[in-house]
């Protein structure tokens, strides 16, 4: 049973806290967490619980003259980026990703965006900006080089390692909630096939690492998934091509971006005429079920994936286009995919310790009654059970965890 929590403390204002995983429908930028019990390749950091979502920039972080008073800079107006802080903070979300455009790319004319620079150019002052608006906000930041082919060549990622240096350098005891993403989705990387360009991207990604530990950063760091762009693999083999790195301070997120496309061999759903047989609700859940279990197949690293929605290409079927668009399967695939992080086993039990800290009077379910502390006691006798079954009886645990709990009725998370 998947539940989003209202908390309602005593003297202070109702807020929403999410636990586990968030849904935006924005084409390009949800952040979906995992919190993880993970045994990393050094010494291990405890993975903060995470939710939020993007689309903002850097370049948004100038003042917006038609907005109410910013509270973070004194005498000026919101932002459009101070605004949807604002906004996320509303919500219960607790992180914010700030996109800017790949300098190395657009240096070298090889970013695909138009203008290529679409992004905005990376500027300390904004990064600045950002920084200050997170913090006033007390979210987290993800700090990402909007880019793609800045791994194509020697050229472009010995450039990708200068230009990030001296950003990183600027904030190595700055804000401890800064999290790095060197890299969108890299692509065209060189080496034979998936394993020779998974291995070219684990070499890079750990030079990224090591140069940034070198001069004494501490901060998360985001390693992408070759797939997140594109590979070799069928959705079900995504897992194989998760870069294999190494970090002394143990702060690595493993991340996949998240989407179905329409017409497309990987995901089961090319499609010439007859296009309900497999662009449909049940090819959603099959998607959503193959990347939940790639989550699960990577056991070095937390996951954090930075992006994932409901964009599915532009001859999709959607109800509501544009870069914020859907279509009603690609929204039933997002949905079940969080529906399968809200509900792991092995992740609930960190969330609920987490809403059983805070001082809170109430809680109120996504679905249900209002109720007390007795609502997340229920919650974890209900996923202890289902842990129980699946060890020691799976064959009946369907049948067992029906009849001792009627009114719980997200049966993904059983298994099959």
């Amino acid at each position: 049973m998947s539940q989003t929590w209202k908390i309602e403390k005593q003297h202070s204002n109702t807020r929403r806290i999410l636990f586990a995983t968030v849904l935006v429908s924005l084409s390009f930028s949800t952040f979906l967490l995992l919190p993880s019990n993970f045994q990393v390749h050094a010494t291990s950091s405890s993975a903060p619980i995470l939710g939020g979502w993007g689309g903002t920039r850097l370049k948004d972080t100038a003042q917006n003259s038609s907005a109410p008073a910013s509270l973070v800079f004194s005498g000026e107006k919101q932002s459009d980026f101070e605004q949807i802080a604002i906004r996320q903070s509303q919500l219960g979300y607790n992180m914010i990703r700030a996109s800017f455009a790949p300098y190395c790319s657009v240096l070298y004319k090889v970013n695909y965006a138009t203008p290529q620079d679409f992004m905005g150019n990376y500027t300390y002052s904004q990064l600045v900006r950002a920084v200050n608006i997170a913090s006033y906000y007390k979210m987290w930041i993800v700090v990402d080089y909007h880019g793609y082919d800045d791994l194509m060549n020697s050229t472009l990622t010995t450039c990708w390692l200068n230009f990030w240096k001296p950003v990183v350098q600027n904030f190595t005891t700055g804000y401890s909630k800064i999290i790095w993403e060197p890299l969108n989705e890299p692509n065209n990387l060189p080496g034979g096939g998936d394993a020779g360009q998974t291995a070219t991207l684990s070499n890079d990604y750990q030079s990224w690492i090591n140069q940034a530990r070198s001069i004494g950063d501490t901060h998360w760091v985001v390693v992408q998934n070759l797939c997140s762009y594109g590979c070799g693999q069928t959705v079900q083999y995504y897992w194989k091509d998760y870069p294999t790195v190494n970090d002394t301070t143990g702060k690595v997120f493993e991340s996949l971006h998240t989407y179905m496309d329409w017409n497309n061999s990987a995901y089961g759903t090319t499609c010439t005429t007859n296009c309900s047989s497999v662009w449909n609700n049940s090819t959603a859940e099959s998607v959503a079920r193959s990347y939940y279990l790639d989550f699960l197949n990577e056991t070095a690293w937390p996951i954090l994936n930075t992006e994932g929605g409901t964009s599915c290409g532009t001859t999709c079927p959607y109800v509501v286009t544009g870069s914020a668009g859907y279509s009603i399967v690609s929204f039933h695939f997002i949905q079940t995919l969080i529906n399968y992080e809200d509900a792991a086993i092995e992740k609930l039990e960190r969330g609920l310790e987490v809403l059983r800290a805070l001082d809170t009077r109430s809680y109120v379910p996504g679905h249900g009654a209002v109720g007390g502390p007795d609502l997340l006691d229920d919650q974890l006798r209900y996923h202890r059970a289902v842990a129980d079954a699946r060890a020691s009886d799976p064959a009946r645990m369907r049948s067992r965890l029906r009849s001792r709990f009627p009114g719980y009725l997200l049966e993904e998370v059983i298994g099959s």
